[in-house]
């Protein structure tokens, strides 16, 4: 696999601040798997499927997170605590690997084609997002669609030179309001019309898997553009290194 050049920003954050980060992701975690066997042993179900609502939230995003988490009859203070934690350790492990470890970890087989993915994601929304700075990228995290979470908001606010503290605040605050959104119109639309609410999970769903299809094929197409871009380049130039030869083949020996 082609590893992607990471790019190099001011302001780089210090090996103490991104250690610090590291830390409170193990400290985050440990509160999270603690609330977890808490639950489970005094409450059961529904809470005994909180690891399920977790890995939804991974794979595909708050919108699959919140809908799991509501439809197996989570709480809402309990569904807003564990999406925000879940995000919050992702993001305080995959923020000091870009920084610090991102080129030899795209190596490892399954972490690397991730943080590859991230790094695409963040570059391509680099550009748009550098001249809005910190406001811009509260908003970009709480927009609702694919690669617009918190993990992928603190790589950009990295890439666009943002101070660290800036950046991670700004990402925490952004996404603690679109948690709050989902959730708060969920429930909502759960005490108006559960049909509606039902209607609401599956428009949710609709749009995280839209976003990954979109990002898919994009992805596809940009591969296969660069490829006919590369076999067009090389075609070009192969008559002209042919007719190079024939010229030289033709000279005169002096």
């Amino acid at each position: 696999m082609k590893q992607p050049a990471i790019v190099n920003v001011p302001g780089e954050p210090s090996a103490h601040t991104l250690r610090f980060l590291f830390n409170m992701g193990h400290t985050l975690l440990i509160v999270l798997l603690g609330t977890w066997a808490l639950f489970f042993y005094y409450l059961r179900d529904p809470y005994d499927k909180t690891f399920l609502a977790a890995v939804f939230q991974i794979f595909g995003g708050r919108a699959f997170g919140v809908g799991f988490g509501f439809k197996q009859g989570l709480s809402p203070m309990f569904m807003f605590f564990q999406v925000a934690m879940v995000d919050f350790i992702l993001m305080l492990y995959v923020y000091p690997v870009f920084v610090r470890g991102y080129q030899h970890l795209t190596r490892v087989p399954v972490i690397g084609n991730y943080l590859s993915n991230i790094h695409k994601a963040a570059l391509s929304h680099k550009a748009r997002m550098a001249p809005y700075g910190a406001a811009g990228l509260i908003a970009f995290v709480i927009f609702p669609f694919w690669s617009t979470g918190c993990v992928v908001g603190s790589v950009v606010g990295y890439l666009i030179g943002l101070p660290t503290w800036l950046s991670l605040s700004s990402v925490t605050l952004g996404n603690l309001a679109a948690i709050g959104a989902w959730i708060m119109f969920y429930d909502r639309l759960t005490e108006w019309n559960e049909t509606a609410a039902y209607v609401f999970l599956l428009i949710l769903i609709a749009l995280a898997l839209a976003g990954f299809i979109f990002s898919w094929v994009r992805k596809k197409i940009t591969s296969k553009t660069q490829s006919e871009a590369v076999e067009e380049k090389d075609a070009t130039s192969a008559p002209a290194a042919t007719q190079q030869s024939s010229d030289s083949d033709e000279l005169p020996e002096q």
